[in-house]
């Protein structure tokens, strides 16, 4: 059971990896576009949420480098309150409410917790909360790994695949007629 102010909401696998592509294959403003806003066009015949599945299946640990994607990927999801975060999975907060108070939330578009670091410009993963704003939650697109994520997509799936031709290759040659 999970108190009144939590609610839970279940997607599947096939569900999230075509969120995921939709949300890279966006322009800022919402709508479907062919990867505008990212380096690396989505070719004819690339297979983006494909290409997602199996990248997630093989290192499903890459879903961490999508947490500042998420207020895109899951948009209608938030879109009835003022400020979407994510927190790793290890992580107690407690009462949010003592430490994001009205000022921090109405003054600034990112919070994101500190351990002694604060000289350093970077978001963590343990704690961070964005404004629901297209502005804010779009700000990914600047990052250079995120904005290149499609290309670096592409990479791996090349990869991938001259790996399995290499075997394919390395068998071939030891077949006996």
């Amino acid at each position: 059971d999970f108190p009144p102010n939590v609610r839970m909401v279940r997607i599947t696998n096939d569900e999230l990896y075509a969120r995921i592509a939709a949300a890279l294959s966006s322009d800022p403003r919402g709508s479907p576009a062919t990867g505008a806003g990212l380096r690396g066009d989505l070719d004819e015949g690339f297979d983006l949420r494909a290409a997602l599945q199996v990248l997630l299946e093989e290192q499903p640990y890459m879903l961490v480098e999508l947490k500042p994607v998420l207020g895109v990927i899951f948009r209608d999801l938030v879109a009835n309150y003022s400020h979407w975060g994510y927190a790793d999975i290890d992580t107690v907060v407690g009462n949010p409410a003592a430490f994001l108070t009205p000022h921090i939330l109405r003054n600034y578009d990112v919070y994101t917790a500190s351990f002694g670091d604060t000289y350093r410009y970077y978001m963590r993963g343990q704690l961070t909360i964005h404004r629901n704003d297209p502005y804010v939650s779009n700000m990914w697109r600047s990052c250079s790994s995120l904005n290149t994520l499609v290309e670096r997509l592409k990479g791996y799936m090349r990869r991938r695949r001259a790996i399995a031709v290499s075997h394919v290759d390395a068998k071939a040659e030891w077949r006996f007629v």
